[in-house]
């Protein structure tokens, strides 16, 4: 999942970039605008991978949640 997203941030970016080359050569663009939609891009890209972050640290709690609930439980049916 996480390089498909780093694949798609990278995709953006240079289509930004070689469309915005090609607006910058046509004179019907300046260079700061590129840049400022790469910037835009960029920041567009950090809340998602921050989302990706707190998924997998959900699912790794998760599953050492149930790890723990049924290692308890074969300890009070190996007592009893």
């Amino acid at each position: 999942m996480k390089t498909l997203l780093n694949i798609a941030n990278s995709l953006g970016s240079l289509m930004v970039l070689m469309a915005g080359g090609y607006l910058v050569i046509k004179g019907q663009t300046t260079i700061g605008t590129v840049m400022a939609f790469v910037s835009g891009f960029q920041r567009l890209s950090d809340p998602t991978g921050d989302l990706l972050d707190f998924y997998r640290t959900y699912s790794q709690a998760k599953v050492q949640y149930r790890m723990i609930i049924e290692w308890v439980a074969g300890i009070d049916a190996s007592t009893t």
